[in-house]
């Protein structure tokens, strides 16, 4: 069978009869695949290190009649080590492997959003809030797939907004917002558009978010995508 290599990085992994694995892998070129490890946790050739979630590595393998292909060899390029070191910056990169696993397709190449997640993931530790660096990921996720279309007018009555209320993507004023919109104050939206679309690593490494803020960041990416 022909060998074929892809960068990716690991999502989740899941104990497979006495001694497999199977790797959802978020890679550069093919979007998300899943990937069988032969003996990857056995006593005599253990490949756990290899395997774990957040590790960035090159696959080698071999597609098959299944939508799980086997992994004949795993070449690690960065393990994350130093995410595991707090909880805080774990949870965030946590949160960040979900977002990709509940919005992104099988064999749908994504190859902005993997740059994005290998930059973030290498980022979060310097951050002052890795929480921040969380939201600021599933904005530009929203972003990506077309589902955040911020505006500084109400999309009905065009007028300019303060305050926003935002539903289905869309920025409303408060006399045209429809019912279950999420609102967020002048304040807020000034921290909710520097998350959405600000370029720089450094300015976002600084930026730290209150828990409400967090909150309707959380509600406002399930709302998208549901």
């Amino acid at each position: 069978m022909l060998e074929l290599k892809t960068d990716g990085i690991i999502l989740n992994s899941l104990n497979f009869r006495d001694y497999d694995q199977i790797l959802t892998v978020f890679s550069n070129d093919q979007g998300i695949v899943k990937l069988i490890v032969k003996r990857a946790h056995s006593k005599k050739n253990s490949k756990s290190a290899l395997t774990a979630p957040l590790t960035r590595a090159e696959f080698v393998y071999v597609k098959g009649r299944s939508e799980i292909f086997t992994c004949r060899e795993i070449s690690p390029l960065n393990q994350h080590l130093d995410l595991r070191t707090k909880w805080e910056d774990l949870t965030a990169a946590g949160d960040m492997a979900k977002a990709i696993l509940e919005t992104q397709m099988p064999h749908k190449p994504a190859g902005t959003l993997f740059e994005l997640l290998h930059c973030y993931l290498s980022k979060i530790p310097s951050c002052i809030d890795p929480n921040a660096l969380a939201a600021s990921f599933r904005l530009k996720i929203l972003r990506h797939d077309g589902l955040l279309h911020l505006t500084p007018d109400c999309s009905i009555c065009h007028s300019t907004l303060c305050d926003q209320h935002i539903a289905e993507g869309q920025s409303y004023c408060g006399d045209h917002a429809p019912s279950g919109a999420l609102t967020f104050t002048s304040i807020e939206m000034e921290t909710l558009l520097l998350l959405t679309f600000s370029r720089s690593l450094s300015i976002l490494a600084m930026t730290s978010l209150s828990i409400e803020l967090q909150t309707k960041i959380v509600h406002l990416f399930k709302c998208a995508i549901s």
